[in-house]
């Protein structure tokens, strides 16, 4: 019984973190003006940013609640970090277009994105 209350409950904070996740990195500046806080164009790239870290987590927190014989966690992981290197790549593409980053940024968007394609093709499946 605790197992599934416990299951339910990370299911429920997985969804909520994936709604608001999705709501910071699509529609950042409703979400800041929910809890009174501008949505200036700064304020809108720093909260994907961490919009992005944070869906780069739900993979890795949905595999606990699976069957560990099932599911291999260290893919799940990888797969997660991943994520992260093209949203983050994406949102400073992002920034750098809309001006609120420069171009010292644009080396980091390359490497980032190289080192997401290197862990999913290096990610071994069991």
């Amino acid at each position: 019984m605790k197992t599934k209350i416990n299951n339910y409950t990370v299911y429920l904070v997985l969804f909520l973190l994936l709604v608001s996740a999705f709501g910071y990195l699509i529609a950042p500046e409703k979400m800041l003006s929910v809890v009174g806080i501008a949505g200036t164009k700064e304020n809108n790239f720093l909260v994907k940013t961490l919009a992005a870290a944070l869906l780069s987590f739900i993979p890795a927190a949905f595999a606990i609640t699976r069957n560990s014989e099932k599911v291999n966690l260290k893919q799940q992981i990888i797969f997660g970090l991943a994520l992260y290197m093209f949203l983050s790549s994406a949102v400073d593409l992002y920034g750098y277009l809309t001006d609120v980053v420069n171009l010292s940024s644009v080396p980091s968007i390359g490497f980032r994105v190289l080192l997401g394609i290197i862990l999913i093709a290096t990610n071994e499946k069991k």
